[in-house]
């Protein structure tokens, strides 16, 4: 079984798709509207999370997880991690930013080649300078 991953992101808790596809073979897993419910000892929300950069190892979606208490939610996770179920993903003080932090030139727009200009105004990943091989 290959771990999924657990973050903690301020004071919140996230999992990823493989750490689910794991409980679920431990646990009751049921889809709702906004993820799955995990019924563990103490039933955990997992509510996914879209609009966000992917965290560092992060396999699949990303799902928020939260329980009726804050305790259940620890004794919990800290039974999946104990299990190997999950993994640590890493704790954060703030969401972080995978995007490279630049600064457009003055005479930025559209046809300007610098890195930054290229970035905001043509975000994809490929150059086109490059030779296709």
């Amino acid at each position: 079984m290959r771990p999924g991953t657990l973050y903690r992101v301020g004071p919140r808790l996230y999992a990823d798709s493989q750490a689910l596809a794991n409980l679920a073979q431990h646990h009751e897993v049921h889809p709702t509207a906004a993820g799955y419910r995990i019924l563990a000892d103490a039933p955990v929300a997992c509510a996914r999370v879209d609009r966000r950069p992917a965290l560092p190892r992060q396999q699949g979606n990303l799902y928020e997880l939260s329980a009726a208490t804050t305790s259940h939610l620890v004794t919990a996770c800290t039974a999946w991690l104990g299990c190997g179920a999950i993994k640590s993903g890493g704790s954060f003080d703030t969401w972080p930013d995978r995007q490279p932090t630049a600064t457009a030139c003055s005479t930025c727009g559209p046809s300007c080649g610098c890195g930054p200009c290229r970035l905001r105004h043509h975000p994809h990943a490929h150059d086109h300078n490059e030779e296709e091989r």
